[in-house]
Parts: structure tokens; sequence; C-alpha cells
């Protein structure tokens, strides 16, 4: 949450595609099938994903007003919205 709004990125580490989960005590993204870190920008700090420059895709976000939900734009495997 920023003080604009939300910002989201996609759980799936660009390096392999392991699932990478955040760890609010490090304030950080992490996979770990090959240590890869992101900061809260999702920008890679370590492991694979830095020395490639594979940051973690932020994801549209969109706030209904009227109802407080908050919604996430999902792609499929094949990249289809979804």
């Amino acid at each position: 949450r920023e003080s604009s709004g939300f910002k989201a990125f996609s759980t799936v580490c660009p390096h392999l595609g392991c699932q990478v989960f955040w760890e609010a005590e490090n304030k950080r993204f992490f996979c770990p099938c090959h240590r890869g870190i992101f900061d809260e920008n999702g920008v890679a700090t370590g492991g694979p994903p830095r020395d490639g420059g594979q940051n973690l895709p932020e994801v549209p976000v969109t706030v209904d007003s009227d109802s407080g939900v908050v919604y996430l734009e999902v792609k499929d495997v094949q990249g289809r919205d979804t």
C-alpha cells in the first residue's frame, strides 16, 4: 500500500517461474528456489534475478471507490486475461 493507492506484483519469479513470497519482517519478496530477493518495489536485489536484471512485473490494480473492493488483473499461463 502506498500513499497514492495500491501496488501489486506478480508472485512468479522471472528467473525460473518459482513462487515468491513476501517476508514482512525483512520488507522483501523472496524466492526460495535460487534465493532470489526483490525489494518492496519489485526490484531484484539478490540472487540470479539481480544478476539477470529480472524484476517482478507489476500487476494492474483497480479499486472500486464505492465498495472498496480491490481488483488485480491476473493473466493465465498463456498471458490471457482471466
